[in-house]
């Protein structure tokens, strides 16, 4: 049915079934795992802390030996810390098949769950981290000798579709912008840009880019953590900086104006303006037409 033009109205009428589903499957599993006694709570949280960390270390090391910046590494690796919900699966074939000893099970299913259950506060907890850790890396100050002034005095963070907009207005208008983009992949195609490629929440990257010397930012990555984050470092780094940031949702414009943003693109607001436009120019109608 995927190949099939109804494939898409398919999909929206099962979508309920869908949720039933997760349901059932989620409530299963946790009538699978019951609270460990005495003798099995320390199996458990050894387990659990064992299945967080390991799988921390190596997701976060992939990531970094990709070439990933640090941050990226370590939400990354935190968002696989959690073991998935394939697990049970195989936990319970690998116990009808004696491939896992029956006194096991259960504690190894409780473990998982609780994996799951951190996963978010271990997010959170990040996030947290890292911006406290960039904000000091911050008030510490970075060595100048690695700094390059921004040719035009302007640096635009995200090379994505809103990036590539960005710089291609810019270079018309004669500006030659620089590129912070922590995607290699991304970083590749600014042909024609200074690019540096890094994380544009650690001090050494934007530094690097000359933020200290630049007269605007332009943040145009559309994660808001990520955007607090950029914006409190280049507030720290050079308070009289001009920074435009884009908002991808209404209700993160006006945090980020209070963060010290001059300008907030409010996606969904402009969004809006141009499909009213839009449908006053196909109806014939002005601005002041009732």
């Amino acid at each position: 049915l995927a190949d099939e033009p109804v494939s898409a109205q398919v999909r929206a009428n099962l979508a309920p079934f869908q949720a039933v589903f997760f349901t059932l499957f989620f409530a299963s599993i946790g009538m699978l795992a019951g609270i460990p006694s005495i003798q099995q709570a320390p199996l458990v949280l050894l387990a659990s802390a064992g299945i967080i960390a390991a799988k921390f270390l190596m997701a976060a090391l992939a990531l970094r030996l990709t070439g990933c910046p640090p941050r990226v590494a370590l939400m990354g690796g935190l968002a696989l810390a959690q073991i998935g919900e394939f697990s049970f699966v195989l936990a319970k074939d690998a116990l009808d098949r004696r491939l896992l000893p029956a006194g096991w099970f259960e504690p190894l299913v409780t473990a998982s769950i609780l994996t799951l259950i951190l996963n978010p506060y271990l997010m959170r907890a990040g996030h947290w981290w890292a911006n406290r850790w960039s904000r000091r890396q911050s008030r510490l100050g970075v060595a100048e000798a690695a700094a390059e002034p921004a040719p035009e005095g302007v640096i635009v963070v995200g090379f994505g579709p809103a990036g590539r907009e960005v710089c291609r207005a810019l270079e018309e208008a004669g500006l030659a912008p620089v590129v912070v983009e922590s995607n290699p992949a991304l970083a590749e195609t600014a042909k024609g840009y200074r690019v540096v490629v890094g994380d544009g929440t650690s001090v050494e990257t934007m530094v690097k880019a000359g933020i200290r010397t630049a007269r605007m930012l332009i943040v145009t990555v559309p994660d808001p953590g990520t955007s607090r984050t950029i914006l409190g470092v280049a507030r720290d780094l050079n308070p009289d900086l001009r920074v435009l940031v884009r908002a991808r949702y209404h209700r993160y414009a006006e945090p980020l104006r209070h963060l010290g943003a001059e300008t907030v693109v409010d996606e969904e607001y402009q969004v809006g303006r141009a499909l009213a436009d839009v449908a006053r120019r196909r109806l014939g109608l002005t601005s002041g037409s009732s």
